[in-house]
């Protein structure tokens, strides 16, 4: 409302007000009941009357309420998270109760955002009062904001406090003689709540209670025109832990005590998000997947040139690079982008990035861990405060995505996220160095912020880049430990509504054993808890799984969500661990590393929904522990050479890999480009004895054997073997071996490549059309949407005016009567 409008409201209420005041006030033993007189009263009343009406209506049109559309038909639900708003107009915002870690109004924000979340598959509508901290209103201003929209019910979300941790438990409030006229709902729907959280959270139900039993007398819910009840979910002094942890089984709870009290069937909250059509991956066409962790952090730029060619000599497309945080800004506002690291590294990034693009490697940028300068409060076990660490993360990736936005179009936010010791890394900071970064119970909902701050950022930026979900920890570490399980944390991001936040799951299924012992990829081994999808509980005994299965339990998540890529962004073996399988395999543990990344990138890369496999790590300078020897490099080579651009056609003969007892321990993946094909083959099992292995339904006449690891690829090089009945005998063992197959005849390798060549103009094709109707699409929706926001705000302002424009003329007729009645009142004024 602007000063010209408060001040002429103002005067058509105050002065009427005053003038008739005035007149009551007059001595009336003159009064008779003639007309004149009762025109009086009349006149006088009817001015302060028609004067409030008007103006009062004025003002409130003036007032600045929310916008809403026209409603759909599904019931309105209002949820309202208790604090966050300014404590006075213009004061701080009020944060609630706060104990140690947990300040009120945000575990209310978030449990408010996961209930939203869950009820979006039922058919209502959910609003909420504030999204964020709100320092425009007050508490007071939150019963206006509910009324404006009618809905169907409200549900006030706090969490209580009582100094005593030995209090526990949830309750839940209700309306005496409330406005809406509702207290019998209102007491309904308060019990409805109070038990359901009681029942999912095993906690002590308090039961609901009426307002009037309250410290203060009353709650703001009284003055909601709707049955409203406010629950407190539970005390923050004695169920911390749940509070902290268990969110999501909160906002659950509510959400079904909402949906009963509505009369809407439950298993909705079980259905598929609305847009999401659950449908599977589709098969994957050609291969462009071969990654490596890049060495920049590790070597500085003292070796990156040699470390860069190395990288375009295997083949390598894909480079995964930090951007630390903690090292690109040292000190707060304190940027920076070449700087001296050690006695003998400095980092320069914009170097890095033109020796990535002179080679064509595309950078996958890692944005990751915490900044030193943030300090974790002691009592709160040195984590810092989440509001201070979201603000500040905003500005870091604010600023990197300014700097390197039009060089790079692939993020990947934060690392391992799901793991107690890398998410210390992020919220854990203390003033000695020595014990930073201590481990950290894993806080999906805080990282569900940080995705949604870094998502917007990227996507506002360039629309088209690839925001990477943080790598999530394997089951290396403690495997009774179901937390650390993929498919919980991806849950857990989910019901924090942060699906929409990222266009890529990534994943680090390293293959070791709690011994801390690594396998083979195809090995199975124990691999943890399994996690129950709809009991949320963990099984009581493990998994064997291969690396390959372990992926396929991500992809196959049994919820129909939005189905996105999978890439694995870190794999690797120990050094410690090659040695070991050397030991046994009386080899060396180059030779045993060549072998796994073999028997890695092919499956891998066969599998649909796989995208990408970044193998860890080109080198790591700290210990050399994880670095990429000689045959590891050359058999990377080998295969980028051989299946980059392929089309993979799976195990043709029909392998079992899934370690049941038909499992012969033979894998035999087939790839087809240009109208040649390869098989890549190994046995799983048995170590360096060979066995002979038929390999069938071929198409050629000859075929060469190659080691994976083999220096040289041309046909002089390789082991010529003769194909009799469309079979060819193959000595195999654990270490893989290529088979290149020459087509029959001239005229069969002509339309082989020819039928190659057109397949892949065609499916490049497909490509830019797809891109460009996308594009279109795109553009189009945006324009419709931009059309239909300016009609609607044209219509919004031509209504306004008229409003205004009519209420101006009755404030004037107002002001007129007021005159009048002010004459009258002189003129004929007791004597």
């Amino acid at each position: 409302m602007s000063f010209d409008q408060a001040v002429g409201g103002a005067m058509a209420l105050v002065i009427p007000a005053i003038l008739f005041v005035i007149y009551e006030s007059q001595p009336k033993r003159h009064m008779n009941n003639s007309l004149l007189n009762r025109s009086r009263l009349l006149a006088g009343r009817t001015t302060l009357v028609v004067g409030v009406i008007v103006c009062v209506v004025r003002i409130m049109l003036s007032h600045g309420l929310p916008n809403v559309s026209a409603q759909s038909a599904d019931p309105l639900v209002i949820l309202s998270p208790g604090h966050g708003w300014a404590a006075s107009v213009g004061g701080p915002i009020d944060s609630g109760a706060v104990r140690r870690d947990l300040i009120e109004k945000d575990i209310n924000l978030d449990v408010a955002h996961l209930t939203r979340a869950r009820l979006a598959r039922c058919p209502v509508t959910v609003l909420l009062t504030r999204t964020g901290d709100d320092s425009a209103h007050t508490l007071e201003d939150v019963d206006e904001i509910v009324n404006f929209y009618r809905p169907a019910l409200g549900v006030s979300i706090h969490s209580n406090a009582s100094g005593d941790p030995a209090i526990s438990g949830t309750e839940a409030w209700y309306t005496v003689n409330g406005v809406s006229g509702n207290d019998a709902q209102s007491q309904q729907l308060a019990n409805l709540l109070a038990s359901q959280v009681a029942a999912d959270l095993a906690l002590t139900n308090h039961g609901s209670k009426p307002e009037t039993a309250n410290r203060h007398g009353g709650l703001y819910i009284h003055w909601w025109q709707a049955p409203s009840a406010l629950v407190e979910l539970a005390y923050m002094d004695g169920d911390g832990n749940l509070l902290r942890h268990r969110r999501a089984d909160f906002a659950a709870a509510i959400a079904r005590a909402i949906l009963a009290f509505l009369n809407v069937p439950v298993n909705c909250l079980d259905s598929p998000l609305p847009g999401a059509p659950g449908a599977a991956i589709p098969q994957k066409t050609r291969i462009d997947g071969f990654g490596i962790m890049s060495p920049h952090i590790q070597l500085g730029t003292q070796g990156l040139t040699t470390a860069i060619d190395a990288q375009q000599r295997m083949g390598i497309h894909w480079a995964r690079e930090e951007i630390p945080w903690e090292l690109v800004e040292p000190e707060e506002q304190a940027f920076r982008w070449q700087y001296h690291y050690s006695p003998d590294i400095d980092h320069d990034f914009d170097r890095l990035l033109s020796e990535l693009a002179a080679r064509n490697i595309e950078m996958v940028a890692l944005l990751d861990y915490g900044p030193r300068y943030l300090s974790g409060n002691p009592a709160h076990g040195y984590r810092v405060n989440p509001s201070e660490l979201l603000t500040h993360w905003q500005t870091y990736v604010q600023t990197v995505v300014n700097r390197f936005g039009d060089r790079i179009d692939y993020w990947e936010i934060e690392n391992e996220m799901n793991s107690r010791d890398f998410w210390g890394k992020v919220v854990i900071e203390t003033a000695d160095s020595s014990s930073r970064d201590g481990p950290a119970e894993p806080d999906a909902i805080l990282y569900a912020h940080m995705l949604r701050i870094a998502h917007d950022i990227i996507k506002q930026h360039d629309r088209n880049d690839t925001v990477i979900l943080g790598g999530l920890a394997g089951y290396y570490g403690d495997l009774a430990d179901c937390a650390r399980n993929y498919q919980k944390y991806l849950i857990d991001l989910h019901e924090a509504g942060a699906w929409d936040t990222f266009d890529v799951v990534a994943i680090h299924p390293y293959h070791n054993s709690p011994d801390s012992n690594g396998f083979a990829p195809d090995a199975f081994i124990e691999r943890g808890l399994h996690y129950n999808l709809f009991t949320k509980t963990c099984a009581t005994t493990t998994t064997p799984l291969s690396v390959l299965t372990e992926v396929r339990g991500v992809l196959d998540l049994p919820i129909a969500w939005d189905p996105k890529p999978l890439w694995i962004t870190e794999i690797g073996w120990n050094r410690d661990w090659l040695n070991h399988w050397a030991t046994v395999h009386s080899t060396t543990a180059d030779v045993i590393e060549a072998a796994y990344v073999a028997r890695t990138y092919v499956p891998l890369l066969s599998e649909a929904g796989v995208e990408k496999v970044f193998w860890f790590t080109q080198t790591n300078a700290q210990d050399h522990s994880f670095d990429l020897g000689p045959s590891g490099q050359r058999t990377l080579g080998n295969l980028s050479a051989l299946l980059a651009n392929s089309q993979p056609l799976g195990q043709v003969q029909g392998q079992d890999d899934l370690g049941r007892p038909n499992d012969d321990d033979v894998y035999e993946y087939r790839f087809s480009r240009d109208g040649r094909q390869t098989a890549v083959l190994w046995k799983a099992r048995g170590g360096m004895t060979t066995r002979n292995i038929t390999v069938s339904n071929l198409s050629a006449d000859t075929a060469y054997l190659y080691a994976v690891d083999a220096l040289d690829l041309s046909p002089s090089a390789g082991r010529l073997l003769t194909v009799t009945n469309s079979s060819v005998i193959v000595p195999l063992n654990e270490r893989p071996v290529f088979l290149i197959f020459e087509p029959r005849s001239g005229w069969q390798a002509f339309w082989h490549d020819l039928q190659a060549r057109i397949e892949n103009w065609w499916q490049s094709q497909q490509a830019k059309i797809t891109y460009w109707w996308e594009d279109q699409r795109t553009t189009i929706e945006r324009q419709i949407a931009q059309w239909l926001n300016d009609l609607q705000r044209q219509i919004d302002e031509m209504i306004q005016k008229q409003i205004e424009e009519t209420l101006n003329q009755l404030c004037g007729m107002a002001f007129m009567l007021l005159g009048g009645s002010a004459f009258v009142v002189w003129r004929y004024r007791p004597r």
